[in-house]
């Protein structure tokens, strides 16, 4: 995914793994769908780059 500024997650998922999108330089946005309920410590630490996460309600977990 070397250059990749969009991301979007495909419906299928449903947690979002610890550091599981660490160093990706070059990702500014992540959308993710209403299917995903947790997000990981640090899935998305060390993206300088990263401007925008789009959330959806129906994440109730976010490891810190």
């Amino acid at each position: 995914m070397q250059n990749t500024k969009n991301v979007l997650i495909s419906d299928e998922v449903e947690e979002i793994p610890a550091y599981a999108m660490c160093n990706m330089n070059s990702v500014e946005n992540v959308v993710l769908p209403e299917s995903v309920k947790s997000i990981g410590k640090g899935a998305f630490a060390n993206n300088e780059q990263l401007k925008q996460i789009k959330i959806p309600a129906s994440v109730k977990e976010i490891d810190k």
